[in-house]
């Protein structure tokens, strides 16, 4: 889980600095296409990162799914908001939006159209809380299953202290 965590957070942070880029007026002709290159590749490793958590019959990659698909839905969209906005800005051609708005039910609909370049800034923030939030939540799970792992070390040492004094209170009574 965490190799795709770390490709994921690696490709993410590529596309928050094209996005930057864009939103701060420093574009300059190819920031427009890495980005997209860069999605594409963000939404081909969350596929395998959705992919093995499919696979992977736990509740904590169960409920990794439902994060991590829900942040993804709305990350993309985002992401492809700025892309068609920048298109629009220095082309003057709006095309067709690729994705449906995110179904998030606390979330106010925002006109593709009038997205600016402030609530984009405040977008990219919100994704940065957001994976920072994802970030300390797995590292609150890691020292959970730590800590779980440490008891059950403990557990097993004293066991096999037990059974090493039962065999030489044993072997004592045989020889006595």
């Amino acid at each position: 889980m965490d190799k795709h965590i770390q490709t994921l957070k690696r490709v993410s942070s590529k596309i928050d600095e094209h996005c930057v880029k864009i939103t701060s007026g420093q574009m300059d002709n190819d920031t427009l296409d890495l980005l997209k290159q860069s999605l594409e590749k963000y939404t081909k490793k969350s596929d395998d990162y959705i992919n093995f958590l499919t696979h992977t019959k736990t509740a904590e990659a169960t409920s990794e799914l439902e994060e991590h698909t829900k942040f993804r839905e709305d990350f993309v969209y985002k992401v492809e908001g700025l892309i068609r906005l920048s298109i629009a800005e220095t082309t003057g051609f709006r095309p067709k939006p690729t994705l449906k708005e995110p179904s998030v039910k606390s979330q106010k609909k925002t006109s593709k159209k009038s997205l600016s370049k402030a609530s984009l800034r405040s977008s990219n923030s919100s994704v940065l809380r957001q994976k920072a939030k994802i970030s300390v939540e797995t590292a609150r799970k890691k020292l959970e299953f730590a800590q779980e792992e440490s008891d059950l070390l403990t557990q097993k040492a004293e066991y096999e202290a037990t059974c090493i004094i039962e065999k030489a209170k044993l072997a004592a009574k045989e020889k006595g």
